[in-house]
């Protein structure tokens, strides 16, 4: 009589959420240099042209702006506003690749079996979600495991988490256990503190 063993479905790694959290961070990361970029050239304008108001003025006078810097005044506004326009398309532009990513990822990946596991022991990404219904108490408290299960329920793309809905036994345990927060990228690192492994 042969010996029944279990059988275990195959846990497979896909990247490609993670990969879109990276670039995700990356569109946020080039929209926040875009308008700093422009806020600090347009700063830069009005305070040179600010410099030429005289002590017996309330005001910037343009007849006593220099003629000798009429060009560079001209070139610099229209530089100042140049990046602000870009700035402003850029954000768009990116806005709307996450829409586009975050429906891709929606459709994809919603309600789906995971298990996630650390990349490095030095991070801490893990959140545990209580609610208590008798006291109404609600908190986020710290996860110290090196890896949790249960099925995505959300994908915030440009807050960067990953929430897990736990499976049924771990909800039975502790009923106050209302969901995992996962982080998904490092900040201080520019890594990603995660690998996905669907079940």
């Amino acid at each position: 009589m042969s010996k029944k063993t279990d059988q275990v479905t195959p846990t497979l790694y896909d990247a490609e959420l993670v990969n879109d959290f990276i670039t995700v961070q990356r569109i946020l990361g080039t929209i926040e240099y875009a308008q700093e970029e422009a806020k600090q050239t347009e700063n830069e304008m009005l305070k040179k042209i600010s410099s030429y108001k005289t002590d017996d003025e309330v005001i910037v006078n343009p007849a006593h702006l220099p003629v000798s810097e009429n060009d560079n005044i001209l070139r610099n506004s229209f530089d100042s506003q140049l990046k602000k326009v870009q700035s402003a398309q850029l954000k768009e532009h990116g806005l709307s690749t996450i829409r586009d990513l975050q429906a891709k990822n929606n459709a994809k990946y919603l309600n789906k079996k995971v298990t996630i596991k650390l990349t490095d022991s030095k991070y801490k990404p893990f959140h545990n979600h209580w609610f208590n219904k008798n006291t109404g108490e609600d908190k986020l408290s710290p996860n110290k495991s090196k890896s949790i299960s249960g099925k995505i329920s959300q994908i915030n793309f440009t807050e960067n988490y990953i929430v897990i809905k736990p499976g049924r036994f771990k909800s039975l345990i502790s009923k106050a256990l209302v969901e995992q927060v996962v982080e998904v990228m490092s900040f201080s690192d520019n890594r990603s503190m995660i690998n996905i492994l669907f079940n």
